[in-house]
């Protein structure tokens, strides 16, 4: 049942352990090291992307079932609770992938919504599910605002602290830093004769430019920040990547104790995106006409019940 989902979660699956894999990675984990990360290496990785198929599979049928919208958001939240703990079961209580059951999961329900449901696949339908399963996800802002309640997470009291929205901004608008920074890098690099390693790097560099990610605001502070984004621009200005500069970064960045597992989370989106469309480019995967057994006029009761 469900081989729609199966392809969603195992592109998924794929994206992040391609993500990991990708060195050298300055502050996050790799094959190479352990970056700014003391208790995990590239093997915790590994454990966890695999606890997180299922996971991955049921945000698929989710989307595919009940569509972009935040209901549905609601349902794929609880899932995301209990995908949570499988990961922590897996890694010995390693959080690994928290950023990535949130953000992934959305990618994967809006996925399947847009492949079964809203006419078929297309970036700007990806765009628009994610964008609708998150409307409202900044609401809890207005009410820092107006001092109604107390911050209660991380995100909470960077906003109150810095007025940024993390996660849940980017994910509001439908991920304009998966979508305009880090995979048109990705494909650019690509396209170029790169490597999927170096095309990666790329792409995650993109990202540390611009992203202000609050893994690393946690760690330290905005100045630091800022400090990260002028290093990785600085290498995106070179003529060729140079890995002997980015180990280097990585060194400066362990010392600091600085990680952007943000923008970590964000070049796995960036992954899954090429790696399902170029499946769908490749013929892989099946259209609704194509496959009988996946979807037609009963596809949601046939290919998507979910128990």
């Amino acid at each position: 049942m469900g081989r729609c989902a199966d392809d969603i979660a195992s592109t998924a699956c794929r994206a992040l352990l391609y993500e990991v894999h990708t060195a050298p990675k300055p502050g996050l984990v790799d094959r190479e090291n352990s970056g700014a990360h003391s208790d995990m290496q590239e093997t915790t990785f590994f454990d966890s992307s695999c606890a997180l198929y299922p996971y991955f599979r049921q945000a698929a049928l989710l989307g595919a079932q009940y569509g972009s919208n935040s209901d549905t958001f609601q349902k794929l939240r609880w899932k995301g609770k209990q995908a949570e703990q499988r990961m922590r079961q897996a890694t010995g209580g390693v959080n690994t992938h928290k950023g990535a059951i949130f953000s992934m999961g959305i990618f994967c329900a809006a996925t399947a919504a847009a492949f079964l449901r809203e006419g078929g696949y297309s970036r700007t339908r990806l765009v628009e599910g994610c964008a609708a399963l998150c409307k409202g996800l900044c609401d809890d802002f207005v009410q820092l605002d107006r001092g109604l309640r107390p911050p209660r997470s991380y995100g909470e009291h960077l906003y109150c602290q810095y007025g940024i929205v993390g996660i849940r901004g980017e994910a509001e608008r439908g991920f304009p830093s998966v979508m305009q920074l880090g995979l048109p890098a990705l494909q650019a690099a690509l396209k170029r004769g790169e490597g999927c390693n170096d095309a990666a790097l790329y792409a995650l560099l993109q990202l540390m430019t611009s992203v202000e990610d609050t893994n690393v605001l946690t760690r330290s502070d905005l100045q630091t920040l800022k400090w990260m984004q002028q290093q990785a621009d600085s290498m995106l200005q070179k003529e060729r990547l140079d890995h002997h500069l980015l180990q280097e970064l990585d060194a400066r960045m362990i010392e600091r104790n600085i990680s952007p597992g943000g923008c970590a989370d964000l070049l796995a989106l960036c992954l899954f995106v090429h790696f399902w469309e170029e499946n769908l480019s490749k013929g892989i995967l099946p259209y609704p006409q194509e496959s009988g057994d996946l979807f037609g006029e009963n596809a949601e009761n046939k290919a998507f019940t979910i128990k």
